[in-house]
This record gives C-alpha cells, sequence and structure tokens, in this order.
C-alpha cells in the first residue's frame, strides 16, 4: 500500500498545501511547493532546505518559479522587508560616556521598551557598564 495525497488545498494565506494520509493512519500537512520540488528531484528536501519563489508570487508553483535555498538564508531575505532599523544609531553610554553604535537588535529592543511605557535604562556599551551602573544605583538608594 501507498500514502495517499489530497489537495493541494489554498489556505487563507493564498499559500497552497496538502494532506499525506499515511499507511499506518497519520496525516501529515506538508507545503505544496516543496511537495512538488520534492518529486521533480526524486528525493526528500532537507530540514535545512526551503522553497523559494523567485517572482515572490506564493501562488505561483510552476517548477521553474521554485528554488532551493539555505533555510537561514531564506529566513534572512524574507526578515529584510521587516526590519526597520537600518541606520546606524550612535549613542553615549550612560555610564562610562562612550560612544558606540546601537546594534540592530538593541535598537529594536530599546524601541520596545519605549512602546510599553518602560522606563529607559541605558544605553549602556556592555553588559559590564550596565551592571556598574546598577550596583552604584543601589549603593546611592
Amino acid at each position: 500500500m501507498s500514502d495517499k495525497i489530497y489537495g493541494p488545498y489554498i489556505g487563507k494565506d493564498k499559500r497552497s498545501r496538502i494532506i499525506i494520509s499515511h499507511d499506518d493512519g497519520t496525516k501529515t500537512r506538508q507545503s505544496y511547493p516543496r511537495f512538488l520540488m520534492e518529486k521533480h528531484l526524486n528525493r526528500k528536501l532537507l530540514s535545512t532546505e526551503d522553497i523559494h519563489h523567485k517572482d515572490h508570487d506564493v501562488t505561483n508553483n510552476t517548477i521553474d518559479n521554485l528554488e532551493i535555498i539555505d533555510h537561514v538564508q531564506h529566513c534572512t531575505q524574507h526578515a529584510q522587508k521587516y526590519i526597520k532599523y537600518t541606520k546606524d544609531i550612535i549613542v553615549t553610554c550612560l555610564f562610562c560616556g562612550k560612544q558606540f553604535t546601537l546594534t540592530l537588535k538593541q535598537q529594536r529592543t530599546h524601541n520596545s521598551n519605549l512602546s510599553r511605557k518602560i522606563p529607559k535604562l541605558g544605553p549602556f556599551c556592555s553588559r559590564t557598564c550596565s551592571g556598574k551602573y546598577g550596583k552604584q544605583k543601589q549603593m546611592s538608594s
């Protein structure tokens, strides 16, 4: 006996998926473009391999529009449109006075704290300066 394939079904996000009914009675859902590429290559894709739509149209599942791409590279590629903090921001450390550039992660944390109305602590150039600042504040209280 062999597995049965149902679909493709189109989700609310306009992406196509299939359902695979296995011989043991279990069912799994899989990306239709991934399924197509596995059939085209006649092998299972690695967990580190993603399928990317070259034209960025998730409804265009023709094999010539699909390409295998490394998972990390794929995430990075798509994350670029969500990253709003691309400019270098130079700030002064609250403890030592040294000027430094905020990383993207620090910028996101800083802006997230501002939007949640968390009192601003820092910026600090290092964890050491942050710790010394905190110790100094505790001693003065």
